[in-house]
């Protein structure tokens, strides 16, 4: 698979769904696909889990976890994307979350809008789902999303504050109050197609920050925060494409 939702849970690895190789039709493209896995360091194995439930298989999720329950939550997506010139990138709003304590699957209230590669953080009990994109790359967006973890079924809302650079293809990673951003694609106005910014978002004013660029603008790559630093490993140099090995820390402010 490809374009896999991953995320960590209780010191184990999950794979939840991504999209996989269809060339059953005249266009080759990715499909969703519901296959989901869980590897344990502690035994070196990959086991299979519930897969997601029927309709809901995706990629490209923004991916949460909800620290004192185990939850793993899976926000938006995309369900197809054909390779050809002009192919279908198709953007869901759907809102999934697994139980990791007991193997199981639930719907949450849809995203307000669909999102595919977009940012997902989650910072104390609030999950945040930073830009992304809608049915193709150029369709960027700087919209906040935020869902309060202890109360899903008050839903989503929007942030007052919007993305200074709307982007898909972020790399999120968390420091303290502060979501920090970097890169993307959809970038029209460079040649490459790719974004070199880092902007800080602070979930407690609900304000942004401009950090400057990337040292090597970057897509499709990930972020964490660990002990005050954000790392920002491998990635692409144009857009849809160009895989680089490079890895990268930034340093917050304040931060060692």
């Amino acid at each position: 698979m490809n374009h896999i939702n991953a995320a960590v849970s209780n010191g184990k690895l999950y794979v939840l769904g991504g999209l996989a190789d269809d060339t059953s039709g005249p266009i080759v493209a990715w499909r969703r696909n519901s296959s989901s896995w869980v590897y344990d360091p502690a035994t070196n194995i990959w086991a299979p889990i519930a897969p997601l439930p029927n309709g809901t298989a995706r990629g490209s999720a923004a991916v949460g976890v909800h620290a004192r329950t185990g939850t793993i939550v899976l926000a938006g997506g995309m369900t197809d994307l054909e390779l050809a010139p002009g192919g279908r990138q198709r953007s869901v709003a759907t809102v999934s979350m697994y139980d990791t304590a007991t193997n199981t699957w639930r719907a949450a209230p849809d995203l307000p809008a669909p999102r595919d590669h977009a940012g997902g953080a989650v910072v104390g009990h609030h999950m945040y789902v930073l830009g992304g994109r809608a049915d193709g790359q150029a369709n960027v967006r700087d919209t906040v999303f935020i869902l309060d973890l202890n109360d899903i079924e008050q839903g989503w809302r929007t942030s007052k504050a919007r993305m200074p650079t709307p982007r898909g293809g972020v790399a999120v990673g968390v420091v303290g109050s502060r979501v920090y951003t970097f890169g993307g694609e959809g970038n029209a106005e460079v040649e490459s197609g790719v974004f070199a910014d880092v902007e800080a978002y602070d979930v407690e004013r609900d304000g942004w920050e401009k950090l400057g660029d990337m040292r090597v603008p970057r897509h499709g790559t990930s972020a964490v925060g660990v002990r005050g630093r954000v790392y920002v490993p491998g990635g692409g140099v144009r857009q849809g494409a160009g895989a680089v090995a490079g890895f990268d820390v930034f340093l917050p402010k304040g931060g060692r």
